[in-house]
């Protein structure tokens, strides 16, 4: 799948469940206990002496009508890179099968703050003990991170969520190149209400989220401090007992605090922007419709021409020892056999709440003119009331994000921060309409109305004692397994029949291209094979060993383009004698002629091709993972990913590819059991809970229709195209 386009999902349309909002909040003090190097200023010659104000994460979830949950992290350090933000909202995602487009990780941009492992490490002296000292913390940061978003989801109770806007004057635009340069001073902020029963006496619980385009840049000291966003963060929950103030940076790449540089101004600016929200919070604010929507994008963001070596041996005789710098790891790259690259996979992301209220969240320091256009255009194409939070600094931070006017007048914003970010020079013309093109994209599918993950669901049949293996024959039928009673059922126009008993204990079905039923027939007094169901009735089988030895117990299986069949064989029950050691993958060419596929795995389950047939995924139910294997043309299963780890949690037992490549894989219990949708990329795009445990799932002809088995029933949901 390309990455610059919009992944492909298929969400349900079912009624709403009028729950209102929920919301829960968390705060976590990640302030290092040792003295750190700051980040963001290249002239600091020595760690930090004393904490100003602690570092902190924050995180607020929300869960609208629907079921359908957003997770907004906050934290008061410099950027937030992709090696950060990727890992944590992965971790996020497994824990709560949240999809990573409802998962936001943001930085206040502080240069006060601890530094990390990001595209700036090469701008500070940092030696052996120094750099491990940041390794650690970055590890320690990914752990805070994911912890605070844990307590906030855990934490969810019915809420109000309200929107309004304010002013803060302190910001200017530092480049000051042109008469009136363009300023932000909007304050927008998102109110959360905690509208439990209080104890009498005790403060009103709520959250506020609120932006500022402007650099966090007051301080260049050798004070560990969240700047002027978090004296403004401190000061708002001092001023508003039972309050949690989350501080995100807007579009703040040209903007800067004035005055600046005194830990009195740092103070000044925080106090003025808590003022700001504080008026917000004290005036009627619009609520907000608990309905949201969510989209998370990717866009190639081209570069200049790279240099040859001969170019890069001249600069790495510059005086500009950071120029020389960057020069020298450039050339390593050329002389390893490696290229410089020309191009950054570049990130953006959009929510909706209710009807009209967005949160743009852009990578990198984004210049405020991009922020000005969304507040312009969003209205335009959505709504026409729409309201805009727009964000930078979020889910990573390649470099400095500049339009095109600044691009064409240089400058640091426009061409020599990319010295300190590593790259080998400026963005290529286009920029800004890349960049446009995809946030605008990005908010067309957040507009869309998803609807509930599992309220839409149809039970279609519900007399099984543990169903698998959906398949939809040629007939528009819907078989389906009903494995401890030993059958397979056919339910078609409402009407559920028995089509075979006994069955051989099958598992998975699969019909091939010329209409004929393959099964799994398994162990536990089964038959042990896989075997099909010919057009006349009779039956053949296909495999029943190896080398002479007898199958654990087929279970699942799937067909690529070319009619072959992979089957897994995992043993889950029975008492028969295990004949071979391993519980593998394997390989149908032929009646008979069978070759193993994969044996490296605990305990194989659910196998589906992708629509190229050049991957064969696999679950290792015994690991709880999900791998990618690519295969050859003759079959053969070569190089294997790891495409998403379930963790503690119960891995994929069946699944099925949609023609436009996502994965619907039957996963989780309890109140994550359902099926996972993820991307051939392995990101998790949406989630579909189920009443019981899923086991399984398919598509009808036309993928009108998903249809999921799940313990004891058979549920049907409509799709549409998002």
């Amino acid at each position: 799948m390309k990455k610059n386009a919009l992944f492909l999902l298929l969400v349900l349309l079912p009624a709403p469940l009028n729950a209102g909002w929920k919301a829960g909040v968390a705060s976590i003090d990640m302030t290092p206990a040792e003295p750190s190097w700051l980040g963001g200023y290249a002239s600091r010659r020595a760690p930090s002496t004393e904490v100003a104000s602690r570092i902190l994460a924050k995180a607020v979830a929300l869960q609208d009508d629907n079921g359908r949950r957003l997770v907004a992290i906050t934290c008061d350090l410099l950027t937030m890179p992709r090696e950060v933000a990727e890992p944590v909202a992965a971790r996020i995602s497994r824990a709560f099968a949240i999809p990573r487009a409802r998962i936001l990780l943001c930085a206040s941009h502080s240069h006060s703050a601890p530094i990390i492992l990001d595209r700036l490490l090469g701008m500070y002296p940092l030696d052996g003990d120094r750099l491990r000292q940041v390794e650690r913390y970055t590890r320690e940061v990914g752990n805070h991170l994911f912890e605070a978003a844990r307590r906030a989801i855990e934490s969810l109770e019915p809420a109000r969520v309200l929107t309004g806007s304010g002013k803060a004057t302190f910001a200017i635009n530092r480049r000051k190149r042109n008469p009136g340069d363009p300023i932000d001073h909007e304050v927008p902020v998102l109110c959360v209400e905690f509208t439990r029963a209080k104890t009498a006496g005790a403060p009103r619980r709520r959250a506020a989220l609120f932006a500022y385009a402007c650099h966090n840049t007051t301080l260049s000291g050798p004070h560990m401090c969240g700047d002027y966003a978090g004296f403004a963060q401190e000061d708002l929950e001092k001023d508003h007992p039972g309050l949690t103030a989350l501080f995100a940076a807007g579009c703040a790449g040209d903007q800067n605090n004035d005055p600046r540089r005194s830990m009195e101004l740092a103070r000044k600016h925080g106090r003025s922007l808590a003022m700001a929200v504080s008026e917000v919070l004290s005036a009627p604010m619009q609520p907000l419709e608990a309905d949201t929507g969510a989209a998370f994008g990717h866009t190639k963001l081209e570069l200049v021409k790279a240099p040859d070596a001969a170019e890069l041996e001249k600069q790495e005789k510059s005086s500009n020892r950071y120029v020389s710098a960057r020069a020298k790891r450039l050339l390593a790259t050329l002389r390893s056999g490696g290229s410089i690259p020309t191009s950054y996979d570049y990130t953006a992301q959009a929510w909706r709440l209710g009807g009209g209220q967005f949160v743009v969240a852009l990578a990198g320091e984004v210049v405020v003119d991009y922020a000005l256009r969304l507040k312009r255009e969003v209205p335009l194409e959505t709504s026409g009331g729409a309201r805009v939070m727009a964000l930078a600094y979020a889910n990573d931070c390649p470099a400095y994000i500049p339009n095109e006017r600044i691009l064409r007048e240089g400058g640091y914003e426009g061409d020599s921060s990319m010295i300190y970010y590593g790259f080998h020079g400026p963005w290529a013309a286009g920029i800004e309409k890349r960049v446009m093109d995809l946030a605008h994209r990005l908010v067309r599918t957040a507009a869309l109305r998803e609807g509930p993950g599992g309220a839409g669901l149809d039970r279609i049949w519900a007399e099984g004692i543990f169903t698998e293996g959906p398949t939809v024959g040629p007939d528009g039928a819907l078989y389906f397994s009903d494995i401890p009673n030993n059958r397979i059922l056919r339910h078609l126009d409402g009407n559920t029949s028995v089509y075979r008993r006994p069955s051989g204990r099958t598992n998975g079905l699969k019909f091939d291209r010329k209409g004929r039923l393959l099964m799994c027939q398994g162990a536990d007094g089964g038959a042990r094979q896989v075997s099909r169901i010919e057009l006349d009735g009779s039956l053949t089988v296909l495999a029943d060993r190896i080398d002479g030895k007898r199958f654990n117990s087929p279970n699942d299986l799937t067909i690529d383009s070319k009619g072959r069949i992979y089957f897994s064989d995992p043993r889950y029950k029975g008492a028969e004698p295990r004949e071979l050691e391993t519980e593998s993958v394997y390989r149908i060419d032929a009646p008979g002629r069978v070759r193993l596929v994969a044996k490296d795995v605990v305990k194989p389950n659910g196998l589906a091709v992708s629509p190229d047939g050049k991957t064969l995924y696999i679950s290792d139910a015994g690991a709880s993972r999900l791998y990618a294997c690519e295969l050859s043309d003759a079959g053969e299963c070569g190089e294997r990913r790891l495409l998403f780890d379930f963790g503690e949690g119960r891995g994929v037992d069946g699944m099925e590819v949609h023609p436009g490549g996502n994965i619907y894989a039957a996963a989780g219990r309890g109140p994550l059991s359902g099926i996972w949708v993820l991307s051939p990329g392995g990101v998790l795009l949406d989630f579909i809970p189920t009443p019981e445990l899923a086991t399984n799932c398919c598509f009808d002809a036309d993928t009108a229709n998903l249809y999921i088995t799940a313990s004891t029933s058979v549920y049907r949901a409509r799709l549409r195209k998002r």
